[in-house]
């Protein structure tokens, strides 16, 4: 399936620069064993964010990675930490792939604001007042 740039960000917030966190924040991160998402729901969680996310294809080594960082992971197929969250970010990945996620579209149901992974990192970098560095071509 070829999908356009629109189509894969359609439902997005529009990117913006970043902008500290505003706790308190409960963050679900749908795709949350991905290298970004993983990073993203890392830093949120060291800055006080209450961090949930979902993935179909969770390695054991990131689960402990996350669980000891105190975000939880759950079963995608499980909407309740999608109904408990403030702020919803999600990979191109899925929304390429997945663009009918039954956690996006209990999301978008719900009326919450789904933003990418990168904002979220954008805003983790602001919040601790640090420079961001990017690496582009590359997967993840």
């Amino acid at each position: 399936m070829t999908r356009s740039i629109s189509e894969i960000g359609a439902g997005l917030a529009p990117s913006r620069p970043g902008a500290p966190l505003l706790l308190p924040l409960t963050l679900h991160i749908v795709g949350i064993g991905g290298t970004a998402a993983m990073g993203a729901a890392l830093h949120a969680a060291a800055l006080g964010a209450l961090v949930t996310g979902c993935d179909s294809h969770l390695s054991r080594e990131t689960a402990t990675v996350l669980e000891t960082a105190g975000v939880q992971v759950s079963d995608e197929s499980d909407l309740a930490p999608v109904n408990r969250a403030t702020l919803v970010a999600v990979s191109k990945a899925i929304t390429s792939t997945q663009p009918n996620h039954p956690q996006l579209h209990a999301a978008r149901a719900a009326g919450l604001p789904i933003v990418s992974l990168q904002q979220v990192i954008a805003d983790a970098a602001a919040s601790r007042g640090g420079a961001l560095l990017g690496v582009a071509g590359t997967h993840g």
